[in-house]
């Protein structure tokens, strides 16, 4: 989401640089569990209704940046980052 803010008379905005749009929430799954139906696409009305302009989907694995990938390209206002992190141990 872009965030705004006024610092001296200038109006200044910020994006979300962390919106893990892929989470199984999305679709309704908590702890593999069905509670409700799918609701990204609700999601997204609101939040463009309330004002925000920008966001940048994360992925944290390589499914998750497929996917997206994917919902990135469903909007103009959205972009998508992918990130890995190993650990060795």
């Amino acid at each position: 989401m872009f965030l705004e803010t006024q610092i001296r008379g200038k109006h200044l905005s910020s994006p979300d640089i962390g919106a893990n749009l892929t989470d199984p929430m999305y679709q309704g799954l908590y702890h593999g569990s069905r509670k409700h139906d799918p609701d990204l696409p609700d999601v997204l009305d609101r939040a463009f209704k309330h004002g925000l302009q920008k966001m940048i989907i994360t992925g944290g694995s390589l499914e998750d940046s497929q996917k997206a990938l994917e919902l990135a390209k469903t909007n103009g206002s959205c972009s998508k980052t992918v990130s890995f992190l190993e650990i060795y141990f």
